[in-house]
Parts: C-alpha cells; sequence; structure tokens
C-alpha cells in the first residue's frame, strides 16, 4: 500500500481539507452577514448559528476553485506544494486534479460509493470503496469524506458521520465572537468559532474523537463570490504534528456536473491497483 499512500500524497493530501453536503444553487441569495449577531450581548441560538451554515451551505452547493496546496507531512520527506482544480458537488461527490506547467498529472475522484484516481506520470490506476479506512490509508490523513467536502469549500462541518447526534451543545462568548461547542457521539468535542464583523466562521477543532482523532482548522481570507462570502484560505494541523495548507486563487459557484466527472475511467494501458485489497506498508 506504500504506492498508492504516496501516490495519493500528489493530491491526495488536498484530500484533507481534510478537508460536506451541498446542492444546487438555484439562483438562491445569501443573506449571511446580515444578521447582526456580532452585536449580541447574549449568546445566538444554537440554532441561529446552525442556520448561518446552512445558508452558506446551500449557496455553496456546488463548488469549484483552483488552489495551491502545501503539505507536511510526520516525516521529513513527505512535503508537497502543488497547484489543484477542486470540484465538489453535494452531497458526497469530489474531483480533484493535480496540474502542471503541461497540464493534468494526478486525478482524484468519489461518486460517494467509490474511490478512483490515476496517475498519468507513473501510468497507474487506482479504486476501491470510498469509506474511512481508504481515505486514510490513500492520503496519509485520517478523514471522513463528510469533514472533507466541507473543508475543501472553505467550511465547518455542522454535522455528519463520526460527528455527533443532532446538533445540540453550548454557545459562549468569545474575545473575537461566539464559539459553539459540542459532544460528538464517540467522546470527541468539537467546537467551532464565529467572528468577524460577519460573524464569518474563524476556527474549527474535534478533540479526542475516537474516530478522527484531533485536529484544527482555521479558515481565513474570506472575499464574496456571487454575493456569498467564502473562505480563501483553510489551514489544518493534526495532532500528529503533519499540516496543511489550502490557498484559493480563484473560487466559483460552478454548474451541477453529470456523475460522470466524478468516475475517472481506467485507461486500457494503465497498471490497475485495487485498493480494497492492498495491504498497508506493501
Amino acid at each position: 500500500m506504500e504506492a498508492a499512500r504516496r501516490a495519493g500524497l500528489r493530491s491526495g493530501a488536498a484530500l484533507f481539507l481534510i478537508a460536506a453536503s451541498l446542492t444546487s444553487f438555484g439562483g438562491c441569495t445569501s443573506t449571511v452577514g446580515k444578521t447582526g449577531l456580532e452585536t449580541l450581548d447574549t449568546p445566538p441560538s444554537v440554532e441561529r448559528l446552525a442556520g448561518e451554515l446552512v445558508v452558506r451551505r446551500q449557496a455553496l452547493a456546488t463548488f469549484r476553485g483552483q488552489a495551491r496546496l502545501e503539505y507536511q507531512g510526520v516525516r521529513e520527506n513527505d512535503r508537497l506544494k502543488t497547484t489543484q482544480m477542486i470540484l465538489a458537488h453535494a452531497p458526497r461527490r469530489l474531483r480533484i486534479d493535480v496540474m502542471n506547467p503541461f497540464g493534468v498529472s494526478y486525478s482524484f475522484a468519489t461518486d460517494g460509493e467509490r474511490i478512483t484516481a490515476f496517475d498519468r506520470g507513473e501510468e497507474t490506476y487506482y479504486e476501491g470503496v470510498a469509506n474511512r479506512v481508504n481515505f486514510t490509508r490513500f492520503t496519509g490523513v485520517p478523514i471522513d469524506l463528510d469533514v472533507l467536502m466541507a473543508l475543501v469549500r472553505g467550511l465547518p462541518p455542522l454535522d455528519g458521520r463520526g460527528i455527533g447526534e443532532g446538533l445540540g451543545g453550548e454557545v459562549e462568548a468569545d474575545e473575537d465572537g461566539w464559539q459553539w461547542m459540542r459532544r460528538m457521539s464517540d467522546g470527541g468535542r468539537m467546537t467551532t468559532w464565529f467572528g468577524g464583523d460577519f460573524m464569518d466562521p474563524k476556527r474549527f477543532e474535534i478533540r479526542d474523537s475516537a474516530e478522527l482523532g484531533s485536529f484544527e482548522v482555521r479558515f481565513g481570507r474570506y472575499h464574496r463570490v456571487d454575493g456569498v462570502r467564502v473562505a480563501h484560505e483553510v489551514r489544518v494541523a493534526f495532532a500528529d504534528g503533519s499540516s496543511l495548507e489550502l490557498d484559493y486563487s480563484s473560487v466559483w459557484r460552478a454548474e451541477p456536473s453529470g456523475l460522470a466527472v466524478f468516475q475517472i475511467k481506467r485507461p486500457a494501458s494503465a497498471r490497475f491497483v485495487d485498493v480494497d485489497k492492498e495491504v498497508p506498508g506493501q
């Protein structure tokens, strides 16, 4: 599985943005930043903060961006800098194309059921089930697809598999705004910080999750995209010392794409690797 892991690192580190759920745009208009949460003297309700995230998730139902990725793994030689095109569609469809001066060098996609990837330099095609085990094996980062789908779009997860039962939690004042704290069903803790003039999500962290471990995400450089405030910087720090930075140079509210975009076809001449049958370390 070492070959798949190393191939996956060429684009797979981006998978963490590593790291949620969106639908079509349909002419929706964002109301984010118009609720005046920053002027409240008492904590807003959980429902109100969740509503802010729901508006952004719906507005970014289909997302396309061009980004510079920097990844530092636990091992010194696991260091990457790439340019990537990222396409995300709710609820669980994602495609990442790694670019070079001559075009696309590596493509990864999932339709929510299967993972497919093609390394053009190595002429190797990968395929496997889209589960947490394979994402971890393939990218070197423990991540759930639902969390990943949120983070690549500059959003904190609202809920999702492995995150918790319902919303709930508590809201408290923070020096820069408000923090929403929740308990996860696996014993972990999840906190989202909101701040600034538009109560943008600024930070998100998971601590002591039996499934996802601990990691912290910071969101920055917000710009409006068709009226919606979108984070163009995502910084992820993992408990093992690895880190991931995603800087978007361009973001679009993309038109819906067909299923085929998220299913990479196997070239006839490519070597085939069944990720489900590979043994880690091989």
